[in-house]
């Protein structure tokens, strides 16, 4: 190999053909201050530390920059060199910001001042840090979650050791100021009379909006999602950044003037031409929305999903389609119920619901009072975010055949309430102002509310519908309320909360007492409800005492309005035109896995399979139905509780009163149909649930496999 012969400082030394002064003289140990040097980077010499002499040469030489010659003599040490070097590091260390644009700067595509902030942050300064940021960055919480942070890997001091964390500390700085009272709001120019309008409200869009409203314009962003912050929510999982976050600086924006319109899609609720005739510019920031196809054959089919299409279901909460669909008919809670479960495995899901509004009984077989509408339709509302396709007002069989819906659909869960009554079968039941229990509900569920004002209501029946209509007819206005039972007060089916609160809200309980005929005027209206007095006898197969008929006359009770509640039956019509086999008693007849004889794919489960029950029981099999469905379309999804219940201690034995919720008053309760109940306080749900003894840990439980996680 070629080498050149040279002198530096007296030392002969040797190097290689386009080696540079400063290079030979590390390799020899000869010491030549620098601060700008990297070997990895290209040379400019800039700090000017390493100037060396060169014999035959009248100006001095940077030793990074020149490289070396034959019998080249050089001089690192004469006092001109020491001179030169004194002066040059004077200059670098003056106050000369803006004169050397650091990396980390050059590499922000922002252009953020990285080391002032940086050195804000380094003094507490974190106001002023905040500050500075948001001159180029109106989203540094969301920017320091998720920027892949070019300004770090061309960070100086990896050089020593690693590079500053920057990203971290920018979203340090922006979590701190979110964190305060009074978060940070740049100030605003005086307006200009001027208005733009944005289309598109991701990350472009709210950086537009941000400065455009600092300079004083009128700015309106209009956002197709239900959300601003584009892909930013929509395409980053929650993981990666916090939706909270995302809020919290379009907050920030919002707070500044800037007009927010989400849902609003240019060119179909709103047309462009209205947006350039309305305001004096335009901005169109669209993200990237549509996920990029692979070409390959086959990507058209059920069950393929695009990564961006992927990603914002996940953020929306909404299932991931697998290409099976699953009719559900029945809006009630145990349709409801099957809906939820079945699109938490992924199906897709659509419900038909006869009535106008989702709830079945629970909106139109229980009051308000006991259970609020608002909360119902909270928890209606969760379900349907998941996805679900709703279809009311549809009566299946009328206005759209079972047939049409089994070519639709993969699977078919038939979930319909009892939504008809029972007749008493006694003379005079159809005369006007006879009406049932089932349909007075159904109207106060849509709010279609009977007048009683001054009426004698008579209710037939001891169950708990029965009492539903005695302390609703109060409530209505009637002046006297009769609930008529032929059984004995304990015998009554209804909860003993229930006859105790209509007892207290003014009802009056009539036992034994069995329906006889009801009388009618010369114009077909009801007068009175005719009963016959009973005595109690021997028990049935259920153990109830039988009742049968006193030896004493016939009692009448004065009425203008008689609900019957005896019970609740099956609209099963339409069903057996379909083909679906109805059981003596007016029963759907379905086998253990819920699915149909003879029918593919149809599955049963709830009241029209039992027969009236509880909703929780119509919860229950809903539940189940899902289970069974998904299996039958070739699939064993689990659901899997995620909460972790926190290891009890020694089990408290100690006596302790049972704290229950407190309800309003009977003589202001009875006046409308607001919540009787109050619910629980903290402190008194804190006491109540310290009462469990744990005996799935330290009893029974563990015995029958302890605490069950998954179904």
């Amino acid at each position: 190999m070629k080498q050149y012969r040279l002198n530096i400082d007296g030392k002969e030394v040797l190097g290689v053909p386009g080696q540079t002064i400063l290079e030979v003289a590390r390799e020899n140990d000869i010491s030549i201050p620098t601060l700008c040097y990297d070997e990895r980077t290209t040379i400019y010499g800039a700090c000017g530390l390493c100037v060396v002499e060169v014999e035959g040469n009248p100006k001095l030489v940077k030793a990074c920059a020149t490289e070396i010659a034959p019998n080249m003599v050089v001089r690192t040490k004469t006092k001109r060199v020491l001179e030169s070097r004194k002066t040059n590091l004077e200059l670098l260390l003056s106050n000369h910001v803006g004169d050397c644009r650091p990396p980390c700067v050059l590499n922000c595509p922002a252009g953020t001042d990285c080391q002032g902030y940086v050195g804000l942050i380094a003094n507490g300064r974190f106001e002023e840090a905040i500050a500075l940021i948001r001159e180029r960055i109106p989203l540094p919480g969301s920017i320091g979650r998720v920027c892949p942070h070019p300004c770090e890997d061309n960070c100086r001091r990896a050089l020593v050791d690693q590079p500053v964390a920057i990203a971290w500390l920018k979203r340090f700085a922006a979590d701190w100021d979110q964190s305060g009272e009074d978060p940070f709001l740049p100030e605003i120019a005086p307006e200009t009379g001027r208005s733009v309008a944005i289309i598109g409200g991701g990350p472009y869009g709210l950086s537009a909006a941000y400065f455009l409203r600092q300079m004083g314009h009128a700015v309106t962003i209009f956002e197709a999602m239900p959300k601003l912050g584009g892909m930013l929510r929509y395409g980053i999982p929650e993981y990666r950044l916090p939706k909270s976050v995302v809020d919290e600086e379009v907050a920030t924006i919002a707070r500044m003037g800037v007009t927010l319109r989400p849902n609003t899609r240019v060119g179909k609720d709103i047309s462009f031409e209205t947006l350039r005739e309305t305001y004096d510019a335009v901005l169109v920031g669209v993200g990237a929305w549509v996920s990029t196809g692979t070409g390959c054959p086959g990507e058209e089919l059920p069950g393929v999903v695009g990564g961006i299409d992927f990603l914002r279901h996940v953020v929306r909460n909404e299932p991931i389609a697998l290409g099976k669909r699953v009719a559900i008919v029945g809006g009630g809670p145990g349709g409801l119920s099957a809906a939820y479960y079945l699109a938490l495995m992924g199906h897709k899901v659509t419900v038909y619901e006869r009535q106008s509004q989702l709830g079945g009984m629970m909106r139109y077989g229980i009051p308000s009072y006991r259970f609020p509408r608002e909360l119902l339709d909270q928890e209606i509302a969760s379900i349907l975010s998941l996805g679900i396709e709703v279809h009311t007002g549809v009566n299946v069989g009328t206005d759209c055949s079972f047939d049409e819906l089994k070519k639709q659909y993969d699977c078919i869960y038939l979930s319909i309430g009892a939504h008809t009554d029972k007749k008493t079968g006694i003379e005079g039941e159809n005369s006007k102002g006879v009406v049932s229990a089932v349909e007075m509900l159904r109207r106060i569920g849509d709010n279609e509310m009977p007048d009683f004002t001054g009426q004698n209501v008579v209710v037939i029946g001891g169950g708990n519908v029965a009492m539903d209509v005695t302390r609703s007819s109060i409530r209505l206005g009637a002046k006297k309320v009769t609930c008529v039972y032929r059984r004995r007060q304990e015998d009554m089916t209804a909860l003993p909360e229930e006859v105790e609160g209509a007892v207290a809200e003014g009802a009056e309980l009539l036992t034994l007492q069995a329906p006889l005929r009801i009388e009618a005027d010369k114009d077909g209206k009801v007068t009175a409800l005719w009963t016959q007095p009973q005595v109690i006898g021997e028990a049935d197969k259920q153990g109830r005492p039988r009742p049968g008929a006193a030896a004493v006359e016939e009692k009448r009770i004065p009425a203008d309005t008689i609900i019957v509640a005896i019970g609740q039956g099956i609209e099963t019509h339409g069903l057996e035109q379909s083909g679906i086999r109805i059981q003596r008693g007016g029963t759907v007849l379905a086998d253990s896995s819920t699915s149909l004889p003879e029918l593919e794919g149809v599955f049963a489960g709830g009241d029209c399979v039992t027969g009236p029950a509880t909703v929780i029981k119509a919860i229950a099999a809903g539940k189940a139905a899902a289970a069974n469905i998904d299996e039958y379309l070739g699939f064993h999804h689990e659901i899997v509780s995620e909460v972790q219940v926190p290891v009890p201690g020694y089990a408290d034995l100690r006596s302790r009163g049972r704290i229950t919720s407190s309800e309003r008053e009977a003589s202001e309760r009875k006046k409308d149909f607001q919540c009787i109940e109050c619910g629980m306080t903290c402190e008194e749900a804190l006491k109540e649930s310290s009462r469990c003894l744990r005996c799935d840990h330290f009893g029974y439980g563990i015995f029958k496999g302890g605490r069950v996680e998954k179904w």
